[in-house]
């Protein structure tokens, strides 16, 4: 009967954990960075300046929000992007 109510117990907590999961990724974040830019352009292929223009903007679903800084990662690829190794 112990057993039984272990099982019972686990199997809740992991329908739990994969519900809390699922609301985690459709969650919206409170700041997003969108409209990513470099010298005007969405995804330009090439640029030809050494000093490129890089722009944003910012969306929030809160009010008042405004940014303070930034810290940009320049990498050849997405993954090293992610991990921020520039």
């Amino acid at each position: 009967m112990n057993r039984r109510i272990q099982i019972l117990a686990l199997a809740v907590l992991m329908a739990t954990g994969a519900a809390q999961a699922a609301k985690k990724k459709t969650a919206v974040p409170p700041v997003a960075v969108t409209h990513l830019t470099t010298e005007r352009m969405n995804a330009p292929m090439s640029i030809a300046t050494a000093t490129p223009r890089l722009g944003w903007r910012i969306s929030s679903t809160k009010n008042d929000v405004m940014q303070t800084e930034y810290h940009i990662i320049v990498a050849s690829t997405k993954e090293k992007a992610e991990k921020c190794e520039g």
